[in-house]
């Protein structure tokens, strides 16, 4: 039995952790599609694409910025009209990434210009599937930044972001997409948004 409220789930964790891979894994369940219709595409490649860059790398600071600027807007208006919803980045990414890659320098007002509306937007989700690093060999697509060390620092924000903001999430602990599955499934089932049958 699923559980009636509207549900919008969000994946979280640094770059190369598999979130993408676990979203389209958890759309295939059918106890997972019942409850959920609708998945979010993460969207930083088209986007990134869309304005003729193969790679963050080839970004300027400045222009790093602007892309996560833009990036928060076109996620804020994709999420805003739906009722249920999967999404594979969640607004603590966009935060953690705004400050550690493109703003670590900058004053605290100008980090907050992000700040801010990303933990106000990140309490409308349900739950937050945090996928942690650790347990996840990373993968370089072309299109991610090669620099490891700004990685670990975006997962450690990601941690962090959900602690300080109250958030309610849970952190995976398997490393396969199928045991990703099942610990979900079993954490849906403990906070009751799924009911076995009885």
């Amino acid at each position: 039995m699923i559980m009636s409220n509207p549900h919008r789930i969000a994946i979280t964790g640094a770059s190369g952790t598999g979130k993408t891979t676990l979203a389209e894994a958890l759309m295939q369940q059918s106890w997972f599609s019942r409850l959920v219709k609708t998945m979010i595409p993460e969207g930083s490649r088209e986007l990134l694409k869309s304005l003729g860059y193969a790679s963050f790398d080839n970004l300027t600071r400045p222009e790093l910025r602007e892309f996560q600027r833009l990036f928060f807007l076109r996620k804020q208006e994709a999420e805003s009209n739906l009722g249920s919803y999967l999404v594979d980045r969640s607004f603590v990414d966009v935060a953690a990434i705004w400050v550690e890659r493109d703003t670590f320098d900058h004053s605290l007002e100008i980090q907050n210009e992000l700040v801010i509306p990303c933990s106000n937007l990140a309490k409308k989700y349900t739950l937050h599937i945090h996928v942690p690093d650790e347990t996840f060999a990373f993968y370089q697509n072309g299109v991610r930044e090669t620099d490891m060390l700004l990685h670990r620092r975006i997962a450690t924000r990601v941690r962090r972001y959900l602690h300080d903001w109250d958030l309610p999430n849970f952190s995976l602990e398997s490393s396969s997409v199928e045991m990703r599955v099942e610990e979900i499934f079993t954490e849906f089932e403990y906070r009751g948004l799924i009911i076995p049958p009885a």
